[in-house]
């Protein structure tokens, strides 16, 4: 028991007792990096949640609570959305690419014989989406039907 002396009285202090360590400092800091790369491969934060081990609701506590996570995740999820958009564009504008065709000459030794231009057209799903999305107010799907019709009929012309 330590006593410590203040201005005439004396007051009991507390050991301190060693630091526990939370389950955020156990099971999701040390493993930020990888929290990183799974975010930068697409994964939800549910699917982090559970290969953590710990449940979706503690994760997003964690999120609100620790800006290291928050960053991490917001960080690596840029890169994983900035890439899906570029692939999207690309098929939504269609690209072309130079292949070479390789064959063994006599000395049985790779050599190029020819390139050629691959074409890979334009995707009009792709098209249909982006624009759906960029630009709504021309390109959504959507149907209007007027249900304010005004009906001048008698009832009795159709008994």
């Amino acid at each position: 028991m330590r006593m410590c002396a203040r201005a005439c009285a004396i007051h009991y202090i507390p050991k301190r007792k060693e630091a526990v360590l939370g389950k955020y400092e156990e099971k999701v800091l040390p493993r930020l990096e990888e929290i990183g790369a799974w975010a930068k491969e697409g994964w939800t934060e549910k699917e982090i949640a559970d290969e953590l081990k710990i449940s979706y609701s503690g994760f997003r506590n964690y999120k609100k609570q620790h800006l290291e996570l928050e960053g991490v995740l917001t960080e690596n999820k840029k890169i994983a959305d900035n890439a899906a958009k570029g692939a999207l564009f690309q098929k939504v504008v269609g690209q072309s690419y130079v292949k070479e065709i390789k064959e063994r000459n006599e000395d049985g030794k790779l050599v190029t014989v020819r390139k050629e231009t691959v074409v890979i057209p334009p995707d009009t799903q792709a098209a249909k989406f982006w624009l759906a999305n960029r630009d709504p107010e021309n390109w959504k799907n959507r149907e209007t039907k007027d249900i304010n019709a005004h009906v001048d009929a008698n009832i009795e012309d159709f008994i």
